[in-house]
């Protein structure tokens, strides 16, 4: 047997590299291939009927080895021959822009998606081969997520290998938009007062402002004033934080002016950080954060699209007048100021719904305070301003307490397209309203509120009756709804089990229990006997297939009982 030594005649940067070989080479390393495989072959019908043999002799495993060796060398020199060997170098750099997986790191959770090539996956690409690294280092745009600067303390030295690699990065990236991070985990630092902060990557970052595409800035006061203006022409979004002591009083303070014409999408995180922060809202798209005074957001009237204020909306300074968002589809209102009633969600006798006008607005999500009630406010602002009647809203979250059947009866009249309903812990009788068709009475009129709706949620549930909810589900059969799904959110197992001592009948199921009296079990028993009532006067459930199912599910104390 001829032995396969044609490695040899091969150059050997071949076998380092990934660079082509050339027509010639190529068409004798195909030669070299299919005589390994003509070789191969032989070996292997010399040796394959002793492939289990108990007791291999010595010239079958040297016929093994040469057959493993032939393998080896078929797989090395196809691997020559590979078409992305000959893959033009602008062709690779797109592969490698799709390929690269973008992320961003945030300290906060962000609803605003930043797409950014992640650095440490770049530069692990541009140690593959020296043919890879070459078309890397010619591809600017694999280079524009700079490391981030994180440091516990403003003031804290920054090792220069730092300051090199993003150097590094802003070199290669040529004059493409970049994205950077500056994140500060501390509130204090030992600058004496007066002292100017000394930062050689902040400064090297903020030369560079003018590229900036995205940015994170979770900083504190110190290098807000040394940066004091972000002339940024191109940034698109901004998620900035700006940390101080607590119990330091607002007075005299710089503010971070920015001055970014093309700005889209801005996360203030904390409300406190916008006494630090002079920000363009003409053409702000999406927002999330809470201002000092609404009425500074008058000028994103025309553009904005979405909207989060979260914080203590009390602190919020209302305007005169109501601006009204033309283009805004998202509105969400999370209040955490849990204070006393008088100041639960707006100011005195007033809400932000007051002075939002949004025409358009298709998703509303209201979370109030978990105690005090203050639904009625909320509505009679949402009706007398928000939402136009009738209104095109589809997904309505109403988390507050305190809601009357007259303002619940206003309120979805005033929304005939809702489809997604999510409801604090509002009374069962409430939803006789939803019911498409009087089971008792057939020849009543069929005019119920939001016909369209096909999913509702009512957490905290606490009502013992559900007669009401089980006529719901019933009529939405009887007129044939594909999709119409209940959940049913219990604040603690031991609420759902006080719900029982009103019900005949529901620990039936216990007989076939191994543990009977166990809280676990009388769990069961209740959703089981919850979900017969709405599955039970339909017949089986199969006759319902995958549209009628129950499920029930406990977590961290909550338990939670779906109907499909």
């Amino acid at each position: 047997m001829i032995e396969m030594t044609s490695e040899t005649f091969l150059p050997p940067h071949l076998f380092q590299t990934n660079d082509p070989p050339s027509e010639s080479e190529r068409v004798y390393i195909r030669d070299q291939i299919n005589v390994a495989y003509l070789q191969r072959e032989v070996v292997f019908e010399t040796i394959k009927h002793r492939f289990l043999s108990a007791k291999p002799d010595k010239e079958y495993l040297k016929d093994l080895a040469k057959l493993l060796s032939l393998d080896e060398f078929i797989c090395k020199h196809q691997s020559l021959v590979s078409p992305l060997r000959y893959f033009p170098p602008e062709l690779i750099a797109e592969i490698l822009l799709f390929a690269a997986p973008y992320e961003r790191f945030f300290e906060t959770e962000l609803e605003v998606t930043v797409w950014e090539p992640d650095y440490q996956y770049i530069l692990g690409l541009s140690q593959v081969s020296r043919y890879w690294r070459k078309v890397a280092l010619a591809t600017p745009g694999l280079w524009t997520s700079i490391p981030a600067l994180r440091k516990w303390q403003s003031d804290m030295p920054e090792p220069e290998s730092i300051l090199q690699l993003m150097r590094t990065f802003i070199g290669r990236s040529g004059n493409a938009p970049i994205h950077v991070t500056v994140l500060i985990f501390d509130v204090f630092n030992y600058l004496e007062e007066g002292a100017q902060l000394e930062s050689p990557c902040l400064d090297l970052l903020a030369s560079h402002c003018h590229r900036w595409k995205t940015a994170i800035l979770h900083v504190d006061l110190s290098i807000v004033e040394k940066l004091v203006m972000l002339d940024a022409p191109i940034l698109d979004s901004l998620n900035f934080k700006c940390r101080y002591p607590a119990g330091w009083l607002v007075g005299s303070y710089l503010r971070l002016r920015v001055l970014a014409p093309h700005l889209k999408q801005v996360i203030v995180d904390s409300w406190q950080s916008h006494s630090f922060l002079q920000l363009p809202w003409r053409e702000i798209s999406t927002f999330k954060g809470l201002p000092e005074e609404l009425e500074i957001m008058r000028p994103s009237g025309p553009n904005l699209n979405s909207c989060t204020f979260r914080g203590p909306v009390s602190m919020m300074v209302y305007p005169t007048e109501p601006i009204r968002f033309e283009k805004l589809r998202s509105l969400t209102v999370e209040n955490n100021n849990y204070q006393s009633p008088d100041f639960q969600f707006g100011q005195g006798f007033e809400t932000p719904f007051r002075w939002i006008a949004a025409p358009d607005l298709a998703v509303l999500t209201i979370e109030g305070h978990p105690v005090y009630p203050g639904a009625s406010l909320i509505v009679r602002d949402l009706l007398l301003t928000t939402l136009p009647s009738p209104s095109t809203l589809l997904i309505l979250h109403f988390n507050v307490r305190g809601l009357t059947e007259d303002d619940f009866k206003r309120l979805l009249l005033a929304t005939p397209s809702l489809e997604f309903l999510d409801i604090c812990d509002t009374p069962s009788h409430y939803f006789s309203h939803l019911i498409r068709r009087d089971p008792i009475m057939p020849d009543e009129p069929d005019q119920p509120l939001v016909r369209k709706l096909h999913h509702l949620t009512i957490r905290k549930f606490s009502d013992n009756d559900a007669a009401p909810l089980v006529a719901l589900v019933n009529s939405c059969r009887v007129k044939r709804h594909d999709c119409f799904s209940m959940q049913l959110s219990y604040s603690s197992t031991r609420q759902c089990l006080q719900a029982q001592d009103r019900v005949e009948g529901w620990d039936e199921i216990l007989k076939r229990e191994s543990v009977p009296g166990s809280e676990l079990t009388k769990v069961r028993g209740w959703a089981t006997y919850v979900a017969k009532q709405f599955l039970g006067p339909c017949g089986k459930a199969k006759d319902y297939g995958v549209r009628w199912f129950f499920s029930l599910l406990i977590f961290a104390g909550d338990v939670n009982v779906m109907f499909f």
